[in-house]
């Protein structure tokens, strides 16, 4: 069982830590309490609270902690891998709740803690699925199926602050069984209100699928973009005669993408999107997509395309929520594509989505994951030569999605890795070209935002 509970940087801790206060963890993605664990590590290697000695409190925003860390004015710790530990909530415990980080008032009903991003005393909740009946596919678009295995749902379309539109599902209670999905298609991000515990034992899955967005993620097929600063960019087209197209660059949120690698004697790399949105997902926000790679002499045009953006999706639960050992929530970015055409460079790696949990008690031994997708592979300059390889959709797992390669046969420039939660970067597009006109390879998309909030 995992508790994301640190002690605070003010109290001295000679023994070891207690479980007071720090309730807020933030990273891009959580396996088996490994990162949680390095979380409290990193932060007691300040207080030395793992070791019974006294040492010195860091108690001074700004303040460098032995291990590479900064102290925070909130009282947080800023990770040397640029994840954030935030410091105990400065809200007044107002109404019927404990408080919240934002120092608005408690819960709502029988929510004991401020729910992010939406108010649940709008809602009446009912119903309490098992998804035990194979996969469910729910369109936040469409707003169906109406029923999940056999129970009615009752989804709500409602606004953010200075956020998108989201689908809210209010439940009583919640189970996905081992070896059953529940996936989320769509435009919006989808947010589960449940009123009772969660239990996720199979797969829930908001994740792009090369060019397909999660729900909410950016659609690397439009001309207008949900992401302000994180698409990635395109690739430039090849320069005339024989010269390459540049790589398009990775998708950033999370994590800045990786750039696309320029063509051999032609077009640059697209540079990498920027990280954007918010540490907390307040508002809640789905991934960004990667560019397109750049056009060789013989492009065909709906191809080269970026890899779509990783979905969005927020559980709130008034009880425990419970991601058991076979469980896996899933909001990976998509792969960069190729094409056929000579000397086109290949699409840049979708970048992850967002996650967020939160609940009295979270209890994770399963996979909690918003990777990055990879980069593809750049053409040759003969378009005879066969199809470069795209780029992996961002996995389920601990392993960098991999940017398309032919190898041992090279064609254009191999694309890049996706990146990884534990603070892996993602990786830029190759260089490793055998003529001149090769195309470029795409850039890796950028980790998601994993958000975990007990209490």
């Amino acid at each position: 069982m995992i508790r994301t509970r640190l002690a605070p940087p003010n109290t001295p801790s000679p023994q070891a830590p207690t479980t007071a206060d720090y309730r807020h963890t933030t990273h891009s993605s959580l396996r088996a309490g490994s990162r949680v664990a390095a979380a409290i590590l990193l932060l007691c290697a300040g207080v030395a609270c793992a070791t019974g000695v006294d040492s010195p409190v860091p108690d001074s925003p700004g303040q460098l902690l032995p291990d590479g860390g900064v102290l925070l004015s909130d009282g947080g710790v800023l990770l040397s891998d640029g994840a954030v530990v935030s410091g105990p909530g400065q809200g007044d415990a107002g109404g019927d709740g404990g408080g919240s980080d934002s120092g608005d008032g408690g819960g709502t009903g029988n929510f004991p803690y401020a729910v992010s991003n939406v108010d649940p005393g709008d809602y009446t909740y009912a119903g309490d699925p098992s998804i035990d009946c194979g996969p469910v596919t729910f369109d936040t678009d469409a707003l169906t199926p109406s029923e999940w295995c056999g129970v009615a749902i009752a989804p709500v379309v409602a606004m953010q602050v200075d956020g998108p539109e989201v689908v809210v599902v209010p439940l009583a209670g919640l189970t996905v069984e081992d070896m059953n999905t529940l996936k989320f298609t769509g435009s919006r991000p989808v947010v589960l209100l449940v009123d009772g515990d969660v239990v996720i034992d199979g797969m829930l899955d908001v994740s792009a699928d090369a060019t397909v967005p999660g729900p909410g993620g950016d659609d690397p097929l439009e001309d207008s973009h949900d992401c302000a600063l994180g698409t990635g960019e395109v690739g430039e087209t090849d320069r005339g005669g024989n010269n390459g197209a540049g790589g398009g660059g990775g998708g950033g949120f999370g994590q800045p993408g990786a750039a696309g690698s320029a063509g051999r004697a032609g077009g640059d790399g697209g540079a990498g999107g920027a990280a954007e949105g918010t540490d907390s997902l307040s508002p809640l926000r789905a991934g960004c997509a990667g560019g397109r790679g750049g056009n060789g002499w013989t492009s065909v045009d709906d191809l080269r395309w970026g890899g779509a953006g990783g979905g969005a999706i927020q559980i709130s639960a008034a009880g425990d929520l419970t991601v058991g050992a076979t469980g896996v929530i899933d909001a990976g970015g998509g792969g960069g594509s190729t094409s056929t055409g000579g000397e086109d460079g290949g699409g840049g790696g979708g970048s992850g989505g967002g996650i967020l949990l939160q609940a009295v008690t979270l209890a994770v031994t399963g996979a909690v994951v918003a990777n990055g997708g990879g980069g593809a592979e750049g053409m040759d300059t003969d378009s005879g030569n066969g199809s470069a390889t795209p780029g992996q959709d961002g996995r389920p797992d601990d392993i960098a999605a991999l940017g398309g390669s032919s190898a041992p046969t090279e064609l254009g420039g191999h694309g890049g890795n996706g990146g990884l939660p534990s603070g892996a970067a993602p990786t830029a597009g190759m260089t490793n070209y055998s003529n001149n006109g090769d195309g470029g390879g795409g850039g890796g998309g950028g980790a998601g935002r994993v958000v975990l909030i007990e209490g």
